[in-house]
């Protein structure tokens, strides 16, 4: 037992050396160990709370909108099947897709993006 405690003591007797060098190190600019382990938790918060704004957005960006006809958007009848759907969803987003025109102008890319985002339902018109 008693090795046990000498051997707690010497790991804060380290411990509080290198606190010392770091402080030294750091100046003004030094925080404690609670300091610093508060201050992490408040990133951590931080960065859950943007998270969790950024996964709303996206959310709130992907929700149907009733008021829009997606056939219309699609150029398909109404009876269309899940198939007929997906494959000219497909088409249409292989042919406006952004990376498909990166060699068009400034303009004619802000076009054909709106394009891409009106195929994917996410754009209004």
């Amino acid at each position: 037992m008693a090795e046990m405690k000498a051997k707690a003591e010497q790991q804060r007797v380290a411990e509080e050396a290198r606190e010392g060098e770091r402080r030294q190190r750091e100046g003004a600019a030094y925080q404690t160990p609670e300091q610093r382990a508060e201050a992490a938790r408040a990133a951590r918060q931080a960065a859950a709370e943007g998270r969790a704004e950024r996964e709303e957005a996206r959310v709130a960006e992907k929700r149907f909108d009733p008021a829009r006809d997606y056939y219309q958007l699609l150029g398909i009848p109404r009876g269309a099947s899940a198939a007929d759907v997906r494959r000219t969803y497909k088409r249409l987003a292989l042919l406006y897709h952004p990376d498909k025109h990166k060699a068009e102008g400034v303009e004619q890319q802000a076009a054909i993006q709106e394009k891409f985002k009106q195929a994917r339902g996410g754009a209004s018109t």
